[in-house]
Order: C-alpha cells, then sequence, then structure tokens
C-alpha cells in the first residue's frame, strides 16, 4: 500500500520509541490498530453500500424494463384490436356504400323507367284486347 520495506518500518519503530517513550508506545499500537481496523470497516461498509446500491438501481431498471415491455406489449395489443376494427368498419362502409349506390342506381331507373314502362304495359295491355278482339270477331265472321 505505501510500498514500506522492512528497514524503514525498523526506522519508524526506533523514532516512534525515540519520541514517545516506551511506555506508551504499545497503548500508541494499540489505538493505532484500532483506527486502521475502524478504517477498514467504514472502507468495508462504503464498498457494500455502493454495491447494494448498484443492485438496487439494477433490479429496478430491470422491473421498469418489464414494466416499459408490459406496457408496450399492451399497446401493440390495443393497436392491433383497433386496427382489426377499423378495416371491419371500413368494409362494413364500403359494403353499405356499394348497397346504397347499387339502391340509388335501381331507384333512379325505377324512377325514369316507371312511366315508360306504365306506358308500354298500357299499349301491350291495348294490342291483346285489340288482338281478342279481332280474333273473336273473326270468329263470329266464320
Amino acid at each position: 500500500m505505501f510500498n514500506i520495506g522492512m528497514s524503514e518500518m525498523i526506522l519508524v519503530f526506533i523514532v516512534a520509541l525515540i519520541v514517545f517513550g516506551p511506555d506508551r508506545l504499545p497503548e500508541i499500537a494499540r489505538t493505532l490498530g484500532k483506527s486502521v481496523n475502524e478504517l477498514k470497516k467504514m472502507g468495508n461498509d462504503i464498498v457494500d453500500a455502493a454495491t447494494e446500491t448498484k443492485d438496487t438501481a439494477k433490479n429496478v431498471s430491470q422491473i421498469e424494463m418489464k414494466e416499459v415491455e408490459e406496457s408496450l406489449q399492451k399497446f401493440k395489443e390495443a393497436h392491433d384490436m383497433l386496427a382489426e376494427g377499423s378495416d371491419a368498419v371500413r368494409n362494413e362502409v364500403e359494403e353499405t356504400t356499394e348497397l346504397a349506390d347499387e339502391v340509388a342506381r335501381k331507384s333512379m331507373t325505377a324512377d325514369i323507367t316507371a312511366p315508360v314502362r306504365k306506358e308500354a304495359v298500357t299499349k301491350a295491355a291495348d294490342i291483346a284486347r285489340k288482338e281478342e278482339n279481332s280474333v273473336k270477331e273473326h270468329d263470329l265472321e266464320t
């Protein structure tokens, strides 16, 4: 970590022995050891918290992605149903329009040809009566 070799550690130990004395050196070493352990624990806690936060964020994003995919699937289903419905309505409208056009053509033809037909039927009936009468007259003459 600090790249301190054995000779440097011995030198630090000798300097600490001179500065603090042999009586206080064990107490300082214990305090220093406890501080280092607490710092390691804090570092591990921070790493664990960061890992947990990362995992939680990953899980949340996966859940959100699933929800988005489900919503998208529902939207696609609704779109397909709407498309089918609109196709059915379009077909019904086309069929109704065709029927209405056919009825209108027949109605217009009937309106236009009705007087002509009536006159033709009347003439045909008159001709038929005249023929009957002529046949009757012919039969009476013979």
